[in-house]
């Protein structure tokens, strides 16, 4: 398995060794050696050299807690802002099918009204149409009694 050094070898490197003797040498070891101690702390330290296991530091899993004393403190209880307010959609309000929707309302929270002063407006054109309906209805009972009358 061992095989044989070539002397060839063997005498440059004790000539690159006993080179190392000069300054320009052993600056090149030292800096080389610099080189590889560096090396090696860096791998400790990436590789988890000094590390702790969860075994060995039980409060390594846990989060950390502040606790404090309550207290009061002043909030502003307004907000001042500049901006516009948009519907997302445009919904008529009021109700439109048992007295119609108020279209005016001419006297105001705590207003003296006299009998007879009108209060409010109420626009009539769902009354004026069921009032139509309920007439046609009207009209349609009379015919259909008046057929059944005729019948017997």
């Amino acid at each position: 398995m061992h095989q044989p050094v070539d002397s060839s070898f063997r005498s440059s490197v004790s000539r690159s060794w006993a080179s190392a003797g000069s300054d320009g040498g052993r600056r090149r070891v030292l800096v080389v050696a610099a080189i590889l101690v560096a090396a090696a702390v860096a791998a400790w330290l990436v590789f988890g050299g000094g590390a702790e296991t969860p075994a060995e530091n039980p409060d390594a899993g846990r989060p950390s807690i502040t606790v404090i004393v309550p207290g009061t403190t002043q909030v502003a209880d307004s907000v001042r802002a500049v901006g516009s307010i948009a519907a997302r959609r445009d919904m008529p309000v009021g109700v439109q099918g048992e007295g119609g929707a108020v279209t005016a309302v001419l006297v105001d929270a705590g207003d003296y009204a006299q009998k007879g002063q009108v209060l409010a407006r109420i626009d009539r054109s769902v009354l004026e149409q069921q009032v139509s309906q309920l007439q046609a209805s009207v009209i349609r009972a009379r015919a259909d009694a008046a057929l059944a009358q005729s019948e017997l």
